[in-house]
């Protein structure tokens, strides 16, 4: 069962899925670890929804906000701890990686 184990625990959760440019992801997870792709992208669409109802990508929604200028994700986090109007609106950005992690320095 193996991985396919730990999908199917997020499919019953029904927790919210978080990621950035994540459609590659979806795409492969489904296409690996659930079914095979449907036939056309709405069908796709509907069955993913019904697994996982709440998923946020944060370039699309960084996108659509269209206040952060570019995108990738070290801008995004850039504005996110640096912009004063983020800083002054109560939202707390939380960034901590366990010390083994030294690649993601920055």
């Amino acid at each position: 069962m193996g991985f396919s184990a730990v999908i199917h625990e997020l499919i019953s959760a029904k927790k919210p899925i978080v990621g950035h440019n994540m459609i590659y992801d979806i795409i492969y997870l489904y296409n690996q670890f659930i079914d095979d792709l449907p036939d056309t992208y709405n069908d796709f669409v509907l069955k993913w929804h019904q697994m996982f109802p709440y998923v946020y990508d944060n370039k699309v929604l960084s996108s659509a906000a269209d206040y952060f200028g570019r995108t990738d994700l070290g801008k995004v986090y850039e504005k996110c701890i640096n912009d004063e109007r983020i800083k002054n609106s109560g939202i707390k950005i939380a960034f901590d990686l366990d010390n083994d992690f030294k690649n993601y320095d920055g």
